[in-house]
């Protein structure tokens, strides 16, 4: 059986493993951290920046299209550090991050408290 697609995996919609987050107004890097410690904390899973709640695709802000950082700036803003693998693809003419968060061995909370 054939992997799914990108687009294929956001069609699903959110569930535990899956969350979407809209950039529209720029996406602050402190939820960013948040929103991957929450999902590490529970089963690990992909966090999609650009995409609406419902599926929509709407892109990333402009601010983000060329930041190919901001998984470090999981790692710098978590504790302990997590370490979380992201990549800017392409669906519909849009860009969009697509971060891999994996399940955590330990409680992850962000360097200013969040849990």
């Amino acid at each position: 059986m054939a992997a799914l697609t990108n687009k294929e995996q956001i069609q699903r919609g959110e569930s535990i493993r899956q969350e979407f987050k809209s950039d529209r107004n720029q996406f602050s890097e402190k939820e960013l951290a948040y929103e991957c410690a929450a999902l590490a904390n529970t089963e690990g899973g992909v966090l999609w920046l650009g995409v609406e709640n419902d599926g929509t695709i709407t892109g990333l802000h402009p601010n983000h299209r060329k930041n190919k950082h901001l998984a470090l700036v999981v790692l710098d803003k978590t504790t302990p550090p997590l370490d979380v693998h992201g990549e800017i693809v392409e669906i519909d003419g849009l860009q969009v991050l697509r971060l891999e968060v994996a399940k955590a061995r330990e409680t992850v909370g962000t360097r200013d408290g969040r849990f």
